[in-house]
């Protein structure tokens, strides 16, 4: 998914402007690149339609994910953690910001990474964790879960997207954790969604083992996003995951079969 910024160039230099993009009628001052789904054929995307049409569309480019990062380091910084991914998810991310970067030097085009963490909120897909919880929890059905020791770095998807907005309008370039910075344990979480739905006693810890290789603890550190980007988040922890409750709660409610209602059920 790609959403296209019109305008002048944030900085206010007066480098030429990229020609206009083709069907477009405008100059495009900046793209943000962002997944609808997992996978690696976006990536494959955003190298077409930037590095071999010569940034036609934009002069910046934002990105994301925290699977570029050596998962062995439990505290990950933009500047100081290496990036080893241990996926080939992670591996084409990483592959794909190296070659963009180098793409963006020689072009004289501004590059800006995000790295987006563990976000949830409304409208979430099957597979997250706080969507699929929230699912199990409010249709009275039985959650079974690992043990939830691990540590995670949570972000409400409103904040993810606030801060890429935020990025949008800062000369920053390189790869910017897009995070929390607030470390906090899958079990704290599951046990705030059970008493946020009073179900309590559908949770079933440890009924799942944790994944070989799950790394223990992911955090991110935010000194860029909160100094130099200058954002903060709205949402903290426990409200956030009211917010997203209450979200699916209002969809169980609706007198309509929604898309989103028909899929929780499933």
């Amino acid at each position: 998914m790609f959403l296209i910024f019109y305008g002048n160039r944030h900085d206010g230099s007066n480098r030429a402007q990229p020609p206009a993009a083709p069907g477009l009628g405008h100059r495009a001052r900046q793209i943000l690149d962002l997944p609808a789904k997992s996978g690696l054929g976006n990536g494959i995307v955003v190298f077409v339609s930037c590095l071999c049409g010569r940034w036609r569309a934009a002069d910046r480019v934002r990105r994301h994910l925290c699977a570029e990062y050596d998962w062995s380091h439990s505290l990950l910084d933009e500047m100081e953690t290496p990036c080893n991914p241990a996926t080939l998810y992670g591996r084409a991310k990483h592959g794909l910001q190296t070659i963009l970067a180098a793409a963006a030097r020689l072009d004289e085009v501004s590059l800006a990474w995000g790295r987006i963490f563990f976000l949830y909120g409304p409208g979430k897909k099957r597979g997250r964790l706080v969507r699929d919880i929230i699912a199990g929890l409010l249709t009275g059905q039985p959650v079974e879960t690992t043990a939830g020791t691990q540590i995670r770095d949570f972000l409400h998807v409103a904040d993810v997207a606030g801060a890429f907005a935020a990025l949008c309008d800062t000369a920053i370039e390189g790869p910017v954790n897009n995070a929390s910075g607030e470390p906090r344990s899958l079990a704290r979480v599951m046990r705030m969604l059970s008493e946020m739905t009073d179900n309590s006693h559908l949770l079933q810890h440890g009924a799942r083992p944790t994944p070989p290789g799950d790394p223990a603890e992911l955090t991110a550190t935010v000194n860029h996003l909160r100094g130099e980007v200058g954002f903060a988040p709205e949402f903290d922890l426990e409200n956030g995951l009211r917010d997203t409750v209450s979200w699916w709660g209002e969809q169980l409610h609706r007198n309509e079969e929604t898309p989103d209602l028909r899929e929780m059920k499933s």
